[in-house]
């Protein structure tokens, strides 16, 4: 599995989900201690345990020390074993059923190897180096654990970890990972009320996620707005020195925040706006509203027609949160390509080549309809005539 979906989906199974190792404001950090406490509570009402107050950080400890002083191999052996064991508590696992979806992942990882061939090295490599890259950093924060507080900020910014991040996405635009028919394989393997259960915990924890990414998204916002306010009333003063300085202050806090791209890159063009405007009165814009986009058409038609509840609704538009925040960073990386395509002169190519580049988004609108089916209860299948 590429890093980006290792991470998404072992948080996800483990706490609710975190996309990718970011900071969080102070409010975010709270917001997650009672999340996590929440979820051991579910764990122990469900039988599954989990590692509480000193104990559990000294195993945390111990795990990351394992980690640490192992071999590239071995550490790609625990990665895979964590997923298991992370699948096995949101399934239910048996030992026999375990055994089974170990070998089934064993599958994933070799059919991946050859899909990506010299470049699966070059992958691995990037990883270690990623990782080496962090481990230098925990050396130097003396032995706190990884980078914390403002030492994310710094690590974040640092182009030698921004190269390594570039390259490593751009592995994984090429190799996109299908997430969802790996689920599927290993939900293939399990009896369908036990695999229903499982996917349906899957997508409460991940709303539970999208819940309180948009809780610190909305926090983010509201500082941002806060700076944009001062910076206005600096503008009215003619205090150019304060608004370069409040402006400075907001692009910073943004790059070291954990928000989507989409939100990231709508703050950073008030920031830009601001930035021309300096010393000028912001004109009053009326936004129009976006247009319905077909997928969040789809979505309203789908919980209208199979009439959701509460909690399935709410899993819903978190899945299409993610499908949709997933083909906007695609469409980004492609646009070039997407432009270069609409200039070549033979019709044919030109059709040939835009469906190829379109075939990541016509796959991402199939994986929307089978996670939205997913949701269904038995109930539901049978009044649709399932």
């Amino acid at each position: 599995m590429s890093t980006s979906i290792l991470l998404m989906l072992t948080t996800i199974l483990w706490t609710g989900h975190q996309s990718q190792t970011q900071p969080e404001g102070d409010g975010a950090r709270g917001g997650e201690r009672r999340e996590n406490r929440e979820d051991r509570r579910e764990r122990r009402r469900e039988g599954r345990g989990g590692r509480e107050g000193r104990g559990g950080r000294d195993n945390n400890r111990q795990d990351w020390s394992r980690y640490q002083n192992a071999t590239p191999e071995e550490r790609e052996k625990m990665r895979s074993e964590r997923m298991v064991d992370m699948t096995a508590r949101n399934y239910d696992l048996t030992d026999e059923q375990k055994t089974l979806v170990r070998t089934e992942m064993e599958k994933m990882r070799d059919e991946r190897k050859v899909l990506m061939g010299a470049d699966y090295d070059r992958y691995e490599k990037l990883r270690e180096q990623q990782f080496q890259y962090w481990q230098n950093r925990e050396q130097d924060g003396r032995g706190r654990g990884g980078p914390r507080g403002q030492d994310w900020e710094r690590m974040r910014n640092d182009p030698e970890f921004q190269k390594l991040r570039t390259e490593m996405r751009e592995l994984e635009t090429k190799y996109p990972f299908d997430w969802q028919a790996s689920m599927t394989r290993i939900e293939s393997l399990l009896p369908p009320e036990q695999a229903a259960k499982g996917r349906e915990r899957f997508e409460q924890r991940r709303s539970r996620f999208d819940e309180r990414r948009q809780r610190v998204e909305a926090e983010i916002q509201q500082d941002m707005l806060n700076l944009m306010r001062e910076t206005e009333q600096a503008m009215a003063g003619g205090d150019k020195a304060r608004v370069t300085e409040l402006l400075d202050k907001a692009s910073k806090q943004l790059d070291s925040s954990w928000v989507s791209e989409d939100v990231k890159q709508q703050l950073r063009q008030k920031i830009e706006a601001a930035r021309q405007q300096a010393g000028v009165n912001n004109p009053t814009v009326d936004v129009p509203e976006a247009p319905e986009h077909p997928w969040e058409k789809q979505v309203r038609e789908f919980g209208a027609k199979h009439q959701l509840s509460a909690s399935q609704q709410s899993a819903s538009a978190g899945i299409l949160k993610d499908v949709l925040d997933r083909a906007s960073r695609y469409e980004a990386g492609i646009a070039s390509k997407v432009a270069a395509a609409k200039e070549l002169p033979d019709a044919k190519e030109r059709e040939a080549k835009l469906k190829e580049l379109n075939a990541p988004i016509v796959k991402l609108q199939e994986e929307l309809s089978i996670r939205l089916d997913g949701l269904l209860t038995a109930e539901q299948r049978k009044r649709a005539g399932k």
